[in-house]
């Protein structure tokens, strides 16, 4: 795929996932949207329901298993978790900054083991296992704790997993985030997704990202993938020069 404007590279990769129907594509991004709303938000397990296969009529008591590989800050990891609809059963996050596993940690109902990597945060995984429960994964605790070798892959799915639906009311909400983060992160950004849009010849002059305050509750209505679950909507046209138009992105 070619690059954005203002990109180093002459392009960036893209991967896609192809299948027949019914052949598991969108259980691949419930999976994945499952395990974020856990690390990121911290519910309780029971809050979120489970996809389960309807032709077993024993799936629903079964656990289900989670499990990722990811590259975060130069590192290659494994992260994962067998959880029930009232507890988490298993939990493991190893690395491999050598090509050789190291364990992280390794959890079994309320039991924690940390590896020889952890040895530096005795003191607060003492603490993470007196308070830890069992229908919340240990992972999430990296919103209130900096758990030193468990911050890379919390990081990843804060701020690397993006997961946005073609479908549903929320979905606009999702892209308007996006662009609004993508505008603010750099002054220039504003120049780059401009220079796509004249290219896309959409008719759009201008773009404006503003901060929104959010009314108390939405975050709870609606799925996100993002911790700061931060209210995005394209609102209505704004006036622009030459009667071509500016979209105002709310965020």
């Amino acid at each position: 795929m070619p690059a954005m404007p203002g990109d180093d590279r002459s392009a960036v990769p893209v991967a896609a996932i192809y299948g027949a129907n019914a052949s598991g594509k969108s259980n691949l991004l419930d999976g994945l949207t499952y395990m974020a709303v856990g690390v990121l938000t911290s519910k309780v397990l029971g809050a979120w329901p489970r996809s389960i296969f309807r032709l077993d009529v024993q799936a629903p008591e079964l656990p289900s298993t989670f499990v990722i590989e990811i590259l975060a800050e130069g590192t290659r990891y494994t992260y994962g978790f067998r959880a029930s609809d009232e507890a988490v059963v298993e939990e493991w996050l190893y690395a491999y900054p050598e090509k050789r596993r190291r364990v992280v940690f390794e959890r079994t109902g309320d039991e924690l083991r940390f590896g020889s990597t952890s040895a530096g945060l005795r003191s607060k995984f003492t603490a993470l296992e007196e308070l830890i429960r069992g229908d919340v994964l240990v992972l999430s605790s990296c919103s209130g704790l900096e758990l030193g070798p468990l911050m890379p892959v919390y990081r990843w799915f804060e701020r690397n997993l993006r997961i946005t639906p073609v479908e549903g009311t929320w979905a606009s909400d999702e892209v308007g985030s996006r662009v609004g983060n993508f505008l603010q992160r750099d002054a220039r950004n504003s120049r780059r997704l401009l220079s796509l849009l004249t290219a896309a010849d959409v008719g759009i002059a201008d773009v404006i990202a503003e901060q929104v305050d959010e009314p108390l509750g939405y975050q709870e209505t609606r799925l996100v993938t993002a911790r700061s679950c931060l209210r995005a909507t394209m609102e209505a046209e704004i006036p622009a020069q030459e009667g071509r138009r500016a979209v105002r992105i709310a965020r």
